[in-house]
């Protein structure tokens, strides 16, 4: 008897969620004007698109395919901006991109500070290192050149029917990203409603 209300309660926090994710989508998408530009400054963040998947995993923020609750999709958006500044504390207004990478709202203001722990940190690490591995032309150049130069982009974000919309500012440094080796043109991750186009 114990078990099967236990189940119960299980089922039923599991449709709440869902209810809340479900609410959450369709706020994201009326908040936003299709002919609305948001301008980022961290738009290079699209390059590790692909990446971001195993990243979160690694830093126990996801259960499968999706974030273990909305405080772990908060917490990534905090821990994409640590891993470009290694500060625990920023601003409102340099989180708009992590928040549509990560799912959340771009209207509703999250938490500023993070306390970053040891897997976080790791995980952190890991990424450079993955990244840096398949492309070669940065393993021997510093994180704050990767950070620096392809990162610390501007960008302007569109929101469109069945798409978002990224365009990237170029500069004389995106000669090195011939040497990129994966995809980095759309962005596709199951949390998010609907797919990221990204242009260079």
């Amino acid at each position: 008897m114990v078990l099967k209300k236990q189940q119960q309660a299980h089922q039923a926090a599991l449709m709440l969620t869902k209810t809340i994710s479900q609410s959450l989508l369709l706020a994201r998408e009326a908040d936003i004007d299709q002919h609305e530009d948001i301008y980022v400054d961290n738009a290079g963040l699209a390059l590790l698109g692909i990446y971001l998947k195993p990243f979160f995993t690694t830093a126990h923020l996801l259960q499968g395919d999706h974030f273990i609750d909305h405080l772990a999709a908060r917490r990534a958006a905090l821990l994409l901006q640590y891993l470009m500044t290694s500060q625990s504390i920023c601003f409102e207004e340099t989180l708009t991109f992590n928040k549509l990478l990560c799912g959340l709202n771009l209207q509703v203001p999250i938490e500023r500070t993070i306390e970053v722990n040891v897997v976080e940190q790791a995980a952190c690490d890991q990424l450079f290192a993955q990244v840096k591995t398949q492309w070669p032309v940065m393993t021997h150049l510093s994180n704050s050149y990767l950070i620096q130069h392809f990162l610390m982009r501007q960008g302007v974000i569109r929101n469109h029917p069945y798409h978002w919309q990224l365009q990237i500012e170029r500069t004389s440094h995106d000669v090195l990203m011939k040497g990129i080796t994966w995809p980095i043109n759309l962005i596709q991750l199951p949390w998010l409603d609907k797919p990221i186009q990204v242009d260079w």
